[in-house]
């Protein structure tokens, strides 16, 4: 499967994207609320990050979740519970086959420092 390229990101996500990549944490999907060029697009945006697929012990997940949200409040991004922050994260994880993911949702370009070059 061929890479996938900034420029086939939705316009709004692809700093975040970008940043969140450089620091270690792998998205999976994304999109920028606005877009919607592809059938999965949300109407708020978003960005998932699949959580190591080689150790996905749900404690990995617990420790990914709360570094990610320790990450975004470092650059000044605004976390809050699910359905009541600006941003919020929800930490995934299917036991029957092991995959575990973060959801971030309302996280945007827009909210990133115009100085932020990596993770």
């Amino acid at each position: 499967m061929a890479p996938i390229l900034p420029t086939d990101l939705n316009p709004g996500i692809q700093r975040t994207v970008k940043w969140l990549n450089d620091g270690g944490y792998p998205t999976v999907d994304s999109g920028d609320g606005k877009t919607h060029d592809h059938e999965c697009d949300r109407e708020d945006p978003y960005v998932v990050v699949q959580v190591s697929a080689v150790d996905t012990s749900p404690e990995l997940l617990v420790v990914w979740a709360n570094s990610l949200k320790k990450a975004l409040e470092t650059i000044g991004v605004e976390v809050g519970p699910v359905g009541k922050g600006p941003v919020w994260l929800q930490a995934n994880y299917d036991p029957c086959n092991g995959y575990a993911f973060i959801d971030i949702t309302g996280i945007h370009d827009g909210m990133l420092p115009e100085d932020l070059t990596d993770g």
